[in-house]
């Protein structure tokens, strides 16, 4: 529906992002840091941030940058209500997730994915159960 019910506050001075990544508990020492807010005015903002992330990450991967979504600086600075306040979001945005971009260090492979965690359903239909 194309809302675009999020804000997102790029930090990518050197002078921020070394402050933050000292004040942030989970925050990784990168370059440049993105923090995206979901809206409370549209019940899939969430969603929304997290496609936006993504494509972020594909972006940056595109131009030779790594990227990593954080969550645990999500939670460290929603306790710290002083610092979060100098990102400067709206008051209806909340903090959803943080990206960290710049030259990757390594390289780990990726962890397997667990197959349980999908499968393939048929649903009943009138037209199954005849």
């Amino acid at each position: 529906m194309n809302q675009q019910n999020y804000e997102v506050k790029v930090v990518d001075d050197p002078a921020s992002a070394s402050f933050l990544a000292e004040n942030v508990k989970g925050l990784y020492k990168a370059p440049v840091y993105i923090f995206i807010a979901a809206g409370d005015q549209y019940d899939m903002s969430q969603i929304d941030c997290g496609l936006l992330s993504e494509n972020i990450c594909l972006a940056a991967t595109a131009y030779g940058l790594g990227s990593i979504n954080l969550g645990g600086p999500v939670r460290s600075l929603r306790d710290n209500p002083g610092l979060l306040a100098k990102l400067g979001f709206g008051e209806h945005y909340k903090l959803c997730l943080v990206l960290a971009l710049g030259y990757a260090d390594e390289a780990p492979d990726a962890h397997p994915r667990r197959k349980e965690k999908v499968e393939f359903v048929k649903i009943p239909t009138a037209a199954s159960e005849r």
